[in-house]
């Protein structure tokens, strides 16, 4: 029984149906969540927007846009020039959490971009006999050689890792 269960494993063509299988159904339901909450997010202002609608006239928060393009923008890029006032609108932990998920999003950003053009190619051209997705696995390299690209780009990205956090610190010491 073991051995059948590597066998199928092993096998590169079922690699990459599972990876593109998982990948896809991965992709949907963000999409669907996405969507979800636009959705939501417009019919019951008083639970996702409540500073918009129940507060004062002092405490109220402009109102998100209503069309998707705009919010995503808006969400994804922020307003840069009123750190200060998201702060007093949306509390300490709010503006943390939103610049944490901004953090995450810029840092995968970089590492896609930086890691697969290098680490693609490093781990596919001329190694092992791996196939299908396998052959872009960390499993395919048999020269010691090139895991130096591997062990730079992980200080590259500790470095941008800790850059962004210096800057992210500096920002509540220096708003």
């Amino acid at each position: 029984m073991a051995d059948n269960d590597n066998q199928a494993t092993d096998d590169p063509t079922q690699a990459t149906a599972t990876f593109l299988s998982a990948f896809i159904l991965y992709i949907a339901v963000g999409c669907a969540a996405l969507i979800g909450f636009f959705i939501l997010r417009t019919h019951f202002q008083i639970i996702y927007s409540p500073k918009t609608n129940v507060a004062s006239r002092f405490r109220q928060n402009n109102p998100a846009p209503s069309k998707f393009i705009p919010f995503l923008r808006s969400f994804l890029l922020g307003n840069r020039h009123l750190r200060g006032h998201m702060v007093g609108q949306l509390g300490l932990d709010g503006v943390v959490f939103l610049r944490y998920l901004r953090l995450c999003g810029s840092l995968f950003a970089a590492f896609t971009v930086l890691g697969l053009p290098i680490l693609g190619p490093v781990c596919a051209v001329g190694q092992g006999n791996l196939k299908g997705i396998n052959s872009i696995t960390f499993g395919n390299i048999t020269s010691n050689r090139r895991l130096w690209a591997h062990l730079i780009l992980s200080w590259i990205f500790v470095g941008m890792y800790w850059e962004r956090g210096r800057d992210g610190m500096g920002w509540f010491v220096h708003p």
